[in-house]
């Protein structure tokens, strides 16, 4: 799309994204009626930056990955617990490295293949 802008969208640009999305369009008409980038009004409708969505919007995508339903995988994080990627176990969040998804005994990869 050669004509779509990069610029930052204000709040009332946000609101109207989000407005038309309401009614049903799709982004690319979106995109072409405000004149943004298509992916820039995904990120818009959906509700900007990753700060602002909830961290459980993923918790779905992560159950279906190591194979368990939503509602065990959602009470062992209410419970404090992580899944650790490498040894493939649940450990307390002590124990997991801040902002990974690894725990402290798999640093330095060990466990990889």
């Amino acid at each position: 799309m050669s004509g779509a802008s990069n610029r930052p969208a204000d709040d009332r640009t946000i609101a109207r994204a989000r407005e038309l999305r309401d009614q049903g369009l799709t982004y690319v008409q979106i995109a072409t009626r405000l004149g943004y980038s298509v992916g820039t009004i995904r990120k818009l409708c959906l509700g900007g930056n990753r700060t602002e969505r909830d961290p459980r919007a993923n918790w779905k995508t992560a159950a279906k990955r190591i194979g368990i339903t939503l509602e065990a995988y959602t009470a062992r994080r209410e419970q404090g617990e992580r899944w650790c990627t490498i040894c493939r176990t649940w450990k307390h969040e002590a124990y997991m490295k801040p902002e990974q998804s690894q725990c402290v005994d798999c640093k330095g990869g060990a466990g990889k293949k």
